[in-house]
């Protein structure tokens, strides 16, 4: 998985693409900040656009489909 980073004063948006390990985007997977608050899912290419807090410190990913 990557992610990359974009950040302001008090929030950040984060971007970023879900690959499996053989590069395919993987869509329809959770992606949460770590405070459980506005979450997102990826899209049908793997990306996601989601705006944190500035303290949120990690995301948790999740899918039906994949093992946590």
């Amino acid at each position: 998985m990557a992610f990359m980073l974009g950040a302001t004063a008090q929030d950040r948006t984060i971007n970023g693409r879900v690959v499996n390990d053989k590069g395919t985007a993987l869509e329809a997977v959770s992606v949460v900040p770590s405070d459980g608050k506005n979450g997102t899912q990826t899209d049908k290419d793997g990306n996601y656009s989601l705006s944190v807090s500035a303290a949120t410190k990690s995301l948790i990913f999740s899918s039906v489909n994949l093992k946590p």
